[in-house]
């Protein structure tokens, strides 16, 4: 069947299942995660509602996207990778147990914020109409362990 594939496309594929073959050997051995036990979540007030058409699980990722009025709060979890820049830095504050980043949105109106519990990075992301003073209102309105 491979034989049919175009030189450029059959490259592709080579480079691609290369690819898999050297991440696999990274999440051997890690268990999959539910929700639940996903460490360093922060709880949200009876005022978000959360949207579960958006919620995605698995072994090495989670998301969900929560709303209140018309801001949305995006949460990405991810086991084993953490992006650490300090670009776009607005402040570093203690949450909880978490040294938590706080930074300007990228192409979009907005902030989010990033933290680290174990080998597990997370990631939330706050689009709507907010200033950097109701970003912070938000977290700490946030239930951290």
């Amino acid at each position: 069947m491979l034989a049919t594939v175009p030189q450029r496309q059959r490259l592709a594929l080579h480079h691609a299942g290369a690819g898999l073959s050297a991440a696999a050997p990274l999440l051997a051995g890690r268990p999959a995660r539910r929700a639940e036990t996903w460490p360093g979540l922060p709880g949200f007030t009876a005022g978000w509602q959360a949207d579960p058409a958006s919620r995605i699980s698995t072994a090495t990722q989670r998301f969900a996207a929560y709303r209140r009025g018309t801001a949305e709060v995006e949460l990405h979890s991810v086991l084993g990778f953490d992006e650490d820049t300090l670009e776009r830095q607005l402040a570093r504050i203690n949450l909880g147990p978490h040294r938590v980043r706080v930074s300007a949105g990228t192409t979009w109106r907005g902030f989010e914020a990033r933290w680290a519990c174990g080998d597990v990075a997370h990631r939330l992301v706050c689009r709507g109409p907010q200033r950097l003073a109701d970003f912070l209102d938000l977290l700490l309105g946030l239930a951290w362990e």
